[in-house]
């Protein structure tokens, strides 16, 4: 079976660069990496190794999340605790949708669409329960990227932090122990 990105398959079609950047399509999710195919927890939903720029993202307070999403298959969540700050995938492990950040401790109201493309989102998710959902299945995850309802079966996986300035960068080609902070 042949993995394609959305934006690669879109792209053949002839739609061009500003077409295939967002979701809408009808292409069905890219193939999920097993877990034993060798890489170590990254690129599981076929993810373009790349340091991906959060605006404004070093300027967020303890307590709160942001989502930002590249394209259908790049998306991150910066999160701020009392320990400092972190960042993980925003593409639920099980079929590779994109997470929304929920507005409430038990998920009841999605605070950000997960349709919106490179677009930051602050939240105020709560610091323990359910922040995370995947629109797609219902699977969800705590703030810290903990499954904490199936069908997703994996954590979300951390990413690289670093900040310039005001901004965040998250390099998605490099995964941390969950725990890191900066």
């Amino acid at each position: 079976m042949t993995c394609w990105r959305r934006r690669d398959v879109l792209g053949a079609l002839g739609f061009g660069l500003a077409s295939v950047r967002c979701g809408g399509s009808s292409v069905p999710p890219p193939c999920v990496v097993p877990d034993d195919a060798g890489l170590h927890g990254r690129s599981y939903c076929l993810v373009i190794d790349e340091i991906i720029r959060i605006p404004g993202g070093g300027l967020i307070a303890v307590g709160q999340a942001a989502l930002f999403n590249v394209d259908d298959n790049t998306a991150v969540v910066l999160v701020r605790d009392d320990g400092g700050a972190y960042a993980m995938s925003g593409i639920c492990t099980h079929q590779c949708c994109l997470v929304a950040l929920c507005e409430d401790a038990a998920c009841t109201s999605i605070g950000t669409n997960p349709g919106e493309c490179a677009s930051t989102a602050i939240g105020m998710p709560a610091s323990t329960g359910t922040a995370l959902i995947c629109a797609c299945h219902g699977s969800t995850f705590a703030l810290d990227g903990r499954v904490l309802k199936g069908p997703a079966t994996r954590d979300l996986p951390h990413y690289m932090l670093t900040f310039d300035n005001d901004d965040a960068l998250v390099d998605v080609s490099q995964v941390v122990v969950a725990g890191t902070r900066v």
